[in-house]
């Protein structure tokens, strides 16, 4: 049997660092095993689904961005709208002043005067413009709550009222509304009577490629002649 006391075992300082290796090796070994099941191929529907999802990312960023450049359009639009406004208000109060100037006192006190009216009929026709608008509007709008022709119409006819009121001319809803009802009444009377002239064609067409035999027209000779005897007979009174 050995004498266990005469081995000579390595210090403590060398074991632990042995031991500190193996463990670190350890994680390589799970990373190895993790990364070789990680390069599995992915399934066909995975690739598709991939695909589809970034098509659909790539429209929505499409239509954020010309949504975006819309808004900047319309800014742009109305900032132009404003300064043209502007410069020519200035220059309408330019060429007052001017006509103002050369006025004598009795025509400038005349010429103001006349101004601040119709500067008041103005704003009242605005006010008074408004509140139409708005007794209008909530009319449609309690309608829309328990008919559901005026809540489905709504939208076209507030568009169709800015598109008429951007050229001068003003409507109610109630007509704006009609008129949107005769119309699709009339694109559908039209596609009735298209699809309805479609059908007869198409069956005086068949009628038209079937042969008649000539029992048939017989029959329908004969039937057609007793019809007119029996006229004759019932308006003469007498036996044919």
């Amino acid at each position: 049997m050995p004498d266990f006391d005469d081995v000579e075992l390595p210090p403590d300082e060398e074991v632990v660092e042995v031991e500190e290796e193996v463990e670190a090796e350890e994680p390589e070994t799970e990373e190895e095993d993790q990364g070789g099941e990680g390069d599995e191929p992915e399934q066909p529907q995975q690739r598709k689904a991939s695909r589809a999802q970034e098509r659909i990312r790539a429209l929505d960023s499409r239509v954020k961005e010309a949504t975006e450049q819309n808004r900047q359009l319309q800014e742009q639009l109305q900032q132009i709208l404003a300064r043209q406004n502007k410069e020519a208000q200035e220059q309408q109060r330019t060429a007052e002043n001017a006509q103002l100037e050369m006025m004598d006192p009795v025509e400038r006190r005349a010429y103001q005067a006349e101004r601040a009216v119709g500067d008041t009929q103005r704003q009242l026709q605005q006010v008074q413009f408004q509140l139409q608008d708005n007794s209008d509007l909530v009319a449609f709008q309690s309608k829309a709550v328990s008919n559901p022709v005026y809540a489905k119409y709504a939208p076209q006819v507030e568009k169709a009222l800015a598109d008429m009121r951007a050229k001068g001319m003003n409507a109610t809803r109630e007509n704006v509304l009609a008129w949107h009802i005769g119309q699709d009444a009339l694109k559908k009377a039209g596609a009735s009577v298209g699809a309805k002239a479609k059908a007869g064609s198409q069956r005086v067409a068949a009628a038209k490629g079937s042969p008649v035999s000539a029992r048939g027209d017989g029959q329908s000779s004969r039937s057609g002649g007793d019809d007119l005897a029996s006229i004759a007979r019932r308006l003469n009174g007498q036996s044919l």
